[in-house]
């Protein structure tokens, strides 16, 4: 296998790990800094419920090192910047210089994990 392809399989596997281990232990940082208002104990439920989803799939892509998984990683991470370009004409938000970080940086995450290594 490409050691590049899992270099970059892995590191999108761990940001997508420490999004997820973030947002169920520190959801009221990780909200301020998505403009997310979590002041409701449920908003804070919701919130630690759905990036947990984010820490499973990246620890488990870490242990698995695997190319499909690898794959699903950089799925999700390029999915996450289409619906970031979406938002961009439905929801009209306020995208300030971090709106745009994100955006790359889930451009590029996706591609390191959807590349296709050789089997």
């Amino acid at each position: 296998m490409d050691p590049v392809f899992l270099l970059g399989g892995y590191l999108a596997s761990a940001v997508l790990a420490a999004s997820g281990v973030a947002g169920v232990l520190i959801p009221e940082r990780v909200g301020r800094v998505l403009h997310t208002d979590l002041s409701a104990p449920r908003a804070r439920s919701e919130m630690r419920s759905a990036y947990a989803c984010f820490a499973a799939l990246g620890i488990d892509a870490i242990i698995a090192g695997s190319p499909a998984v690898f794959f699903a990683v950089g799925i999700l991470w390029l999915g996450a910047a289409a619906v970031r370009l979406f938002a961009l004409a439905v929801d009209r938000p306020h995208a300030d210089w971090t709106y745009w970080v994100f955006l790359g940086l889930e451009l590029a995450l996706g591609v390191m994990g959807f590349r296709r290594g050789p089997s």
